[in-house]
């Protein structure tokens, strides 16, 4: 005789043996005694619930010989028939593969004949959300007004299929995810009537991987029962099904919250060898991770986990020495490995590094703890401790408190700083070069009162400000004027920002342009002259004469002779010059602040050369 599974033998007979459904056996029962059974019913939800289960309860409650009745007798030749699938007024329809117009009609063409033996006719339409369109509006007026004794009952694990036009015409039941503790008391149950020994490790697994399906638990079931001889234990149910036992979960996750790297690498590898899936560990973990968190909640926090007593008790041993903060920070770890695991081409390898690296993570410090440093440094003068100093090196170590955390300090940033070195042979905006500078080699930060002697940040490059020192500088003035004009002419601005000014106040003003310049023709046709002595009788106090000229040899900057390079630079390379030497200076401030040496103090990891980029700055 062939075998049947369990799923087929231990089929719940009666609406008292159907679990989990409370909701709908209530809603039927009371329908029953009532007498107000609709004409069509929709049972709907997840594979492997009791929909097709319920379905023939409700034909057996139907046609039993005491009834209607919500208690069916089950020894009655209808109950017989429908329990061994012989009635022949019980119709029983895939709906998959009797998908078409022309089984609808056949259906609608026996429908009107009386019920052979039984009560009621009773069709029972499986996966009905597989019917055409063509089917579907052909059952429209049939499920609307049928026979008088006939009756519709529809299951569908797609809801959403079914057209509105469909659902709208009958009674819709909604089939709820079994709970791990039901499907784990269907499993004893089953366990009790087949005579099988078993621990609680073992059910626990069975019923947490059927994922809130009573037939894929019995489906696991069947598959342990096979392929263990004699008791059934957690250790060779792992094996069989190729998931993790529970207690090598529990150690790896110790060992990650320990910072114990070597032993997440032995343990995963033992794994792998062992045939369980990576994908599926990862999940396991996220899982209790997050049971972790919360467990730490409180002592009855059991309650909303799917946890056995034994399974809660080692994991809130385990939670204990942690904070909540941490068990946090691994739970969401541990998803983002989730994450990254279904898009990388060796699964394994991304949980291996991602687990490896929180067990290597520094320990959380709030920023509230952060301030508190800096504010004594301030204070003080001096700087504050090391983190190494303030809490033991146990990655172990968190800081209880409720603020935002630096949670990941091998992401934080390398840092660069650039020390500019002018030229002394050419202008300065062309030759400055950024050499890169260790923010570690100082051992100690720079103290507060250095800030002082840092360039202003409005004050001109010091190259120019000794130019002018030394001799009557016309540049200072030349940019006042230029300025202006960009109030009232800003087009005559534009050309003149390219003439070098060889000698600018009351009495003269002499710019001269490169030879052959198109600025120079501008200037010209601008009537410059003119305009800038207006200007120069405002801001200088006379009309000084303007002269405009070209230079009579236009020489490469590399042949340049010595004369020629002293000479005197255009604005716009003084202003290009200007604004570098304020980006310096900003470089300088905040190399010296107090902050970047704190960073660097909290984040020890951080190492290598500083970069410091102002807001909008192209990166190097």
């Amino acid at each position: 005789m062939t075998y049947r599974g369990l799923a087929r033998i231990h089929r719940p007979q009666g609406f008292e043996a159907l679990l989990g459904q409370e909701h709908v056996v209530r809603m039927l029962t009371q329908a029953i005694r009532s007498d107000r059974l609709a004409q069509a019913f929709l049972f709907c939800g997840v594979r492997g619930v009791g929909k097709t289960t319920a379905a023939r309860i409700l034909a057996k409650a139907i046609n039993c010989e005491q009834g209607p009745t919500p208690q069916p007798c089950g020894v009655c030749v209808h109950c017989v028939g429908v329990r061994e699938g012989s009635a022949l007024d019980v119709i029983e329809i895939d709906g998959a593969s009797h998908n078409s117009v022309d089984d609808v009609r056949r259906l609608q063409e026996s429908l009107p004949f009386q019920p052979v033996h039984a009560r009621a006719k009773v069709v029972i339409i499986d996966e009905v959300h597989m019917l055409s369109t063509g089917a579907f509006n052909a059952l429209l007026k049939t499920l609307e007004e049928p026979p008088a004794h006939a009756t519709f009952v529809l299951a569908t694990t797609e809801i959403h299929k079914a057209p509105i036009t469909v659902r709208s015409r009958c009674q819709r039941y909604d089939f709820r995810t079994l709970p791990q503790s039901t499907i784990a008391e269907g499993i004893k149950a089953t366990l009790a009537k087949e005579s099988i020994d078993h621990d609680e490790a073992s059910v626990a697994l069975i019923s947490r991987e059927a994922a809130g399906s009573m037939r894929d638990a019995m489906t696991l079931l069947d598959q342990v029962i096979a392929g263990i001889d004699g008791a059934i234990a957690a250790e060779r149910v792992a094996e069989l099904l190729g998931v993790a036992p529970e207690q090598r979960l529990y150690a790896l996750l110790r060992a990650v919250l320990e910072g114990r790297g070597e032993e997440v690498v032995t343990s995963l590898s033992q794994l792998a060898q062992q045939g369980a899936n990576a994908l599926h560990t990862a999940q396991q973990l996220s899982m209790r991770a997050r049971d972790l968190a919360v467990l730490k909640l409180s002592k009855d926090s059991a309650r909303y986990t799917d946890l056995t007593p034994s399974e809660a008790a080692d994991l809130n041993n385990l939670a204990q020495g942690h904070d909540a903060l941490e068990l946090q920070r691994l739970f969401r770890s541990i998803n983002q490995t989730v994450d990254d695991m279904s898009r990388a081409w060796n699964p394994y390898l991304v949980l291996e590094m991602g687990l490896l690296r929180l067990a290597i993570r520094p320990p959380l410090v709030g920023v509230q703890t952060l301030l508190e440093r800096l504010d004594s440094w301030d204070s003080s003068g001096s700087a504050p401790a090391s983190p190494s100093q303030q809490t033991p090196p146990t990655s172990q170590k968190s800081i209880k408190d409720t603020s935002p955390v630096f949670e990941d300090a091998q992401a934080a940033p390398q840092l660069e700083v650039a020390k500019v070195e002018p030229t002394s042979n050419t202008p300065a905006s062309e030759t400055q070069r950024a050499t890169p500078v260790s923010a570690t080699e100082p051992q100690d930060p720079p103290s507060l009162p250095a800030l002082k002697s840092a360039p202003a940040i409005d004050s001109p490059p010091p190259q120019l400000i000794q130019k002018e020192a030394a001799t009557d500088d016309p540049m200072p003035r030349w940019h006042r004027l230029v300025d202006v004009l960009r109030q009232e002419h800003p087009a005559l601005a534009a050309v003149l920002e390219h003439a070098q000014a060889k000698r600018c106040d009351a009495q003269c003003i002499d710019l001269v342009f490169p030879k052959d310049s198109f600025f120079a023709q501008q200037a010209e046709s601008f009537e410059a002259p003119r305009l800038l002595a207006q200007i120069a009788e405002r801001e200088l106090g006379n009309s000084p004469q303007v002269n405009l000229a070209q230079a009579t040899v236009s020489t490469a900057p590399a042949e340049a002779s010595e004369e020629e390079s002293s000479a005197p630079t255009t604005l716009a390379a003084y202003e290009r010059a200007q604004a570098q030497a304020k980006l310096e200076a900003l470089r300088v401030e905040a190399l010296a602040h107090p902050a970047i040496a704190l960073v660097q103090q909290v984040f020890p990891e951080s190492k290598g050369p500083t970069t410091i980029r102002q807001d909008g700055e192209a990166s190097q």
